[in-house]
C-alpha cells in the first residue's frame, strides 16, 4: 500500500520541456556560470520531486521504515548520489578554469613582451643555451638555476598581474596614511596601480627584467611594492602551481622556437582589456618557427 502526494505531476514537466529547459539553463548560467547538464539536471530534480512526494507504510509505521518496501528510500539516494557528483564535476571544472586562465594569460603577455623585446629574448637563450645547452630539452628542474627567466616572469607579472584588484576586510578599525578604516569595511586595493607606480618604480610602465637580477623580492613583499598573487594567509593558493608551469613552458617556448607576430611583424601590437583577469582586447595570434628540434 502507498499513499501520493500530488503536490507535483511529472506529466507537467514533459508538456513544457522546451519552455522549462530553456528556464533550466537561464538559470544554470545565472547560478553557476554554466549550461552544461541542464538535461541531466532537469532528470534529477523530477526525480527528487516524484520520490520526495511519495510516503510509504513503513514511514508512517516506525520500525518498518528500514524495510524501504517500495524502494523509494533507494531511488532518492542515488538520485542524491548522482546530483553530489553533478555539482562536484561543475565545481571542479570552474576551479580548473580559473588555474587555466590566470597561467593562460600570464604565457601570453611574457610571449608579448619577450617578442616586443629582442634584447630579453637574446638574453634568455643566452642563459638557456649555457645551463641547459642545445642537446635536451629544458626540464624543470633547470628552472632554479635560470635567475634571467625567473626576473623577466616577475616583471611579466608586474606589469600583467594575474588580477588588478583584491579585497581586504580588516578584524578591527585602523588607520591607514591618514585615512580611518571602519573594521569590516571592504577595501579594494588595486594591485595594478601600486604595481607601476612612478614613485616606487623606476621606469614604472618600460618593461626591465634586470630590475629584479639584485632586488630582493621579499623585501618588495614587506614593503607592499609588489604582490601579484596578494599577500599573508589570503593570497593566491595556486601561485605556485601557475609560476612553476610558466616558467618551463616559456624556456621551452624560447629554446625551441623564434617567433613573429602576425602578418610577419617584428612586434606584437597588444592592448589590455576589461575586467579583473588582465584579458587581451583581441586575441594573441604569433607564429613560431622551429630552431631546435628536441620536443
Amino acid at each position: 500500500m502507498e499513499f501520493s502526494l500530488s503536490f507535483y505531476r511529472p506529466r507537467s514537466f514533459h508538456g513544457g520541456n522546451g519552455r522549462i529547459e530553456h528556464g533550466a539553463r537561464s538559470l544554470l548560467r545565472m547560478a553557476m556560470s554554466t549550461t552544461c547538464d541542464a538535461q541531466e539536471i532537469l532528470v534529477l530534480v523530477t526525480e527528487f520531486l516524484e520520490v520526495g512526494g511519495k510516503i510509504v507504510v513503513g514511514d508512517m509505521l516506525g520500525p518498518l521504515r528500514k524495510l524501504d518496501l517500495f524502494g523509494y528510500g533507494r531511488r532518492l539516494a542515488k538520485a542524491a548520489k548522482r546530483f553530489d557528483g553533478l555539482v562536484e564535476r561543475i565545481m571542479k571544472e570552474h576551479e580548473e578554469k580559473a588555474r587555466c586562465d590566470t597561467t593562460s594569460m600570464l604565457l601570453q603577455w611574457a610571449m608579448i613582451e619577450i617578442i616586443n623585446h629582442p634584447q630579453v629574448l637574446k638574453k634568455l637563450r643566452e642563459e638557456l643555451n649555457s645551463v641547459v645547452g642545445t642537446e635536451r630539452l629544458v626540464k624543470e628542474s633547470d628552472v632554479k638555476k635560470l635567475k634571467y627567466l625567473h626576473a623577466v616572469v616577475k616583471e611579466v607579472i608586474r606589469l600583467h598581474p594575474p588580477a588588478a584588484f583584491t579585497i581586504r576586510q580588516p578584524a578591527e578599525d585602523c588607520n591607514i596614511n591618514g585615512y580611518h578604516i571602519k573594521s569590516e569595511t571592504r577595501t579594494i586595493i588595486n594591485i595594478y596601480a601600486i604595481m607601476r607606480d612612478p614613485e616606487t618604480w623606476d621606469k614604472a610602465l618600460e618593461f626591465i627584467p634586470e630590475r629584479f637580477m639584485h632586488s630582493n623580492i621579499d623585501q618588495c613583499y614587506l614593503n607592499l611594492k609588489y604582490f601579484p598573487f596578494g599577500i599573508g594567509r589570503r593570497s593566491c593558493p595556486g601561485s605556485s602551481l601557475a609560476l612553476a608551469v610558466a616558467h618551463v613552458t616559456i624556456a621551452a617556448l624560447i629554446q625551441n622556437f623564434d617567433w613573429k607576430a602576425e602578418g610577419g611583424r617584428d612586434r606584437v601590437e597588444a592592448e589590455e582589456g576589461p575586467g579583473l583577469t588582465m584579458g587581451l582586447t583581441k586575441p594573441l595570434v604569433c607564429y613560431p618557427m622551429t630552431r631546435l628540434n628536441l620536443v
